[in-house]
């Protein structure tokens, strides 16, 4: 089960197929499962990154203060780290 943490967060992502990075960003309230159709066809030639939003499936995280600016700040930081990987 692969996770990434940043600050007091840890995120639930998956990585499937290689080559240049491909990052799936779903809306509010999605996880990585919703991509399932698409990732075996971007996987054919990408690096695909799928993970799940905030509260759902297998993130569990919770931010008190939490709302949609902060939730957006984190993907950015996010992506550097699978990039990196």
């Amino acid at each position: 089960m692969p996770k990434v943490k940043v600050k007091a967060i840890s995120l639930y992502y998956e990585v499937h197929g290689s080559g240049y990075p491909l990052v799936l960003i779903r809306g509010l309230a999605s996880n990585a499962d919703h991509w399932y159709c698409q990732v075996p066809a971007f996987s054919a030639h990408y690096s695909v990154v799928v993970f799940d939003e905030m509260f759902l499936n297998m993130m569990r995280a919770f931010t008190p203060n939490w709302n949609f600016l902060i939730f957006k700040s984190k993907k950015i930081p996010l992506k550097e780290n699978w990039l990196s990987e």
